[in-house]
């Protein structure tokens, strides 16, 4: 697989993480309650997700940016 390749692919699932982390952190209450899913006891537990998921869409970006320096995330 090509570098180019790589990188397009790291910047879709950084920018995939990112968004799914910033919907979820902003909007869980709505999110839950449209799709009838429902709601933890604690928003803490999907709180702690989110930031997750935008911990792992960083260390995505970063690896895009610099896939041979980064290859240990």
């Amino acid at each position: 697989m090509n570098t180019t390749t790589l990188r397009i692919r790291f910047l879709v699932c950084a920018r995939y993480d990112v968004m799914i982390g910033i919907a979820f952190l902003t909007r869980g209450p709505a999110l839950f309650e449209q799709f009838n899913v429902p709601a933890p006891n604690h928003w803490g537990y999907i709180h702690f997700c989110c930031l997750m998921l935008m911990i792992f869409g960083v260390m995505f970006l970063a690896v895009a940016l610099r896939p041979v320096a980064n290859r240990n995330l």
